[in-house]
């Protein structure tokens, strides 16, 4: 089952529409990870000590994506 991204975060017009006739569209980045990595300072900045394992860079980003779910959810009620 794969998470709900919410969407591009930074979309681009096709190709030909707006004010980018060159630019081929994108689906930018999701909303999920950008939410993600605005919220990584704060969890490894709160979270510094929680994990005594060498895998501490995957216990950031794990926190970082439980935060970046919250805000989600919490956007849909």
């Amino acid at each position: 089952m794969s998470k709900d991204t919410s969407g591009p975060a930074f979309p681009l017009p096709p190709l030909g529409e707006g004010n980018y006739p060159d630019w081929q569209g994108s689906g930018g980045l999701s909303v999920r990870d950008y939410f993600a990595a605005a919220a990584l300072p704060a969890c490894i900045q709160t979270c510094a000590n929680d994990s005594g394992s060498a895998e501490k860079e995957s216990y950031f980003a794990m926190r970082a994506y439980m935060c970046a779910d919250a805000m989600l959810a919490e956007r849909d009620k």
